[in-house]
C-alpha cells in the first residue's frame, strides 16, 4: 500500500488541495488539509513515532500578545507545562533531526521543557530583525535579534551547511507585516523566506516538516515554495481563513514575492 495520498491543484469544500503528497498517517487522521485546527499536543498524540523529518515553530511567548482564542497571559508555571507537554510529544514524533524553536530572551522555560526528553540543545540561530520593535509596558523598544533554539534527537543533521554559514540571518519584519495585513493579519508574523532559508538547510525535497504552533501558515507557505511537505496545528479557528489565503498566495506567489529578502 502506498504511504502517501496524492493531491491535485484546486480548492474543494474549503480544503487546501495542493499539487504534492501528504502522508497517510496525516490524511487518515485529519483529512486532506495540511493543517488541523486543534490543540497541538492533542494533535501530535495522533502522529506516529519518528514520523517527522523536521520541526520548526514559533510558539506563543506568554507576553500578552493579542491572539484570538488563546490566552498569552498564563501563569509561568502553566506556560511551562504547555511547553513541556509539547516538547515531549515533539521528541517522540521527530526522527533523528532538527527541532528549531523560536523563543523569547528569557530562555529558561524552554530549557526546563526539554529536560527528560531525548532532545539535545546544539546552540542558537540568530535572526537579525531589522526595523523590529517590541512594546513593553507601553514603551516601544527595538529588539533586533531573535533567538531560535537548535535542538535534535541524536546527531544533528545539517544537509546543506553552506545555507547557514553566517552569524546572523537578516530578514526585514516590516514587509512581513504588510503581507499579513493583506491576508487578514496575525499579531506576531515572521518572514516566510526566513523559514524557507532554515528549512532548506536542514531538509531535502520531499521531507516532512511540522509546525505545531502554525499561526497564519508561514511554515506551509515556505515548504510549498521549496518542495517540502508542510504540516501544522493551530488552536485558533479564527486563523483558518488566513492560512487558506496564505496557501493560495503561496501557490501563485503573487503576494510573497514582496520584498522579504535579506536586508543586505
Amino acid at each position: 500500500m502506498s504511504c502517501v495520498s496524492m493531491l491535485t491543484n484546486g480548492i474543494e469544500k474549503g480544503e487546501i488541495v495542493l499539487n504534492q503528497t501528504l502522508p497517510l498517517f496525516w490524511t487518515n487522521q485529519f483529512g486532506h488539509n495540511p493543517y488541523a485546527i486543534m490543540d497541538c499536543v492533542e494533535g501530535m498524540k495522533k502522529l506516529p513515532d519518528n514520523s517527522i523529518d523536521m520541526v520548526i515553530t514559533d510558539p506563543p511567548f506568554n507576553v500578552e500578545f493579542g491572539y484570538e482564542s488563546y490566552s498569552d497571559d498564563m501563569q509561568e508555571k502553566d506556560f511551562e507545562i504547555l511547553l513541556t507537554n509539547a516538547m515531549h510529544e515533539l521528541a517522540r514524533i521527530v526522527k533523528v533531526g532538527p527541532v528549531i524553536v523560536f523563543f523569547r530572551e528569557e530562555v529558561h522555560p524552554m530549557f526546563h521543557a526539554i529536560e527528560g526528553t531525548p532532545l539535545k540543545h546544539f546552540g542558537f540561530l540568530k535572526w537579525l530583525k531589522m526595523n523590529s520593535q517590541h512594546n513593553m509596558n507601553g514603551v516601544k523598544l527595538f529588539r533586533k535579534v531573535g533567538l531560535a533554539f537548535i535542538l535534535s534527537k541524536g546527531t544533528l543533521k545539517n544537509h546543506h551547511h553552506d545555507v547557514l554559514a553566517v552569524d546572523f540571518l537578516e530578514y526585514n519584519t516590516l514587509n512581513t507585516v504588510k503581507s499579513e495585513i493583506a491576508i487578514g493579519a496575525h499579531p506576531c508574523p515572521s518572514p516566510y523566506k526566513l523559514y524557507a532559508h532554515i528549512i532548506r538547510a536542514f531538509t531535502n525535497p520531499g521531507d516532512i516538516v511540522l509546525d505545531p504552533f502554525l499561526g497564519s501558515g508561514t511554515t506551509l507557505a515556505a515548504c510549498k515554495d521549496i518542495d517540502r511537505i508542510g504540516l501544522g496545528f493551530d488552536i485558533s479557528p479564527e486563523y483558518e481563513q488566513v492560512i487558506q489565503k496564505r496557501m493560495n498566495i503561496a501557490l501563485t506567489k503573487s503576494l510573497f514575492d514582496m520584498d522579504e529578502n535579506p536586508t543586505k
